[in-house]
């Protein structure tokens, strides 16, 4: 059964897509940051949609799990502790981007079946288990800036940056441009389905995003798809991601934005985007 008609657009890369504008208007708000002669050079390679070389991003949010995140922790406390050995101030050592940490990695299920009160057991053993590293995390959330602690037993990473993490318009300083993030898991990208350009990462590059450091990419082709038709009643959101995965994979869409829109789009809630966000 069909659910939508689907269709590849355009895969030029001159077109102007909404993906190329975020990614430019995030070099122009850090200007600053960069080399200017450069800058016009990078600008050009995004309007024109060249592939030649990398150019940087500065992502408004880091996103992390508590593996990789708390191991960025501990270097930025080893910092502090080297700058004080040095007679600097060590409280100047913080994450300069906004670094959002989710405890769901250290959850291991003891307790099962029908007893009522196993999300309790299993939250009493996960923290007994835990306890030296969940206190390091716990103090971060106080000992540096730009640090927020999501406690264990709140969700995944994933799902928490889509329903809570993300305000979609950032405003600083005046200016309201477009969320994007990186985050340490790989389904970072399902908050996709809200206009957020996110990308997974390894846990060394999110910390280098943290000092403040650009995260480099090289343009990938960015593929418009127009959907056409609604959603028959008994269609759900497995069907309609499975349908343009397959879709997708025979049109051999690899490694690209893919830039959903038309009728069939813009019938689809929250709900239902999510899925083909976080494939």
């Amino acid at each position: 059964m069909r659910v939508l008609h689907a269709k590849i657009l355009s895969r030029a890369r001159t077109i102007p897509c909404p993906t190329s504008r975020i990614l430019a208007e995030n070099l122009v708000n850090r200007a600053d940051k960069v080399d200017l002669p450069r800058l016009q050079s990078w600008l050009s390679q995004l309007i024109e949609g060249k592939q030649e070389v990398d150019f940087p991003q500065f992502p408004a949010r880091v996103v992390c799990h508590d593996i990789l995140g708390q191991t960025a922790l501990v270097d930025l406390a080893g910092l502090r502790d080297a700058v004080a050995e040095k007679g600097g101030d060590p409280s100047k050592v913080n994450s300069v981007v906004q670094t959002q940490l989710i405890i769901d990695h250290s959850l291991a299920v003891e307790c099962g079946g029908y007893d009522p009160d196993v999300f309790r057991k299993n939250r009493e053993i996960e923290g007994r288990r835990n306890e030296d590293r969940l206190h390091f995390i716990n103090w971060t959330k106080t000992a540096f800036e730009n640090v927020d602690v999501i406690p264990a037993g709140n969700g995944i990473m994933h799902q928490i940056n889509l329903e809570k993490m993300s305000p979609v318009i950032q405003v600083k300083n005046g200016v309201a441009f477009p969320d994007t993030c990186i985050g340490t898991d790989s389904h970072t990208p399902h908050v996709d389905a809200l206009g957020v350009i996110s990308v997974g990462v390894g846990g060394l590059e999110a910390e280098t995003v943290m000092l403040g450091r650009a995260s480099m990419m090289r343009l990938p082709d960015i593929v418009g798809v127009e959907l056409t038709g609604k959603c028959q009643p008994g269609i759900t959101a497995t069907d309609i991601v499975l349908a343009l995965t397959e879709f997708l994979r025979k049109e051999r869409v690899v490694g690209a934005f893919v830039e959903f829109f038309g009728e069939g789009a813009e019938s689809l809630s929250i709900y239902v985007c999510h899925r083909p966000a976080n494939h």
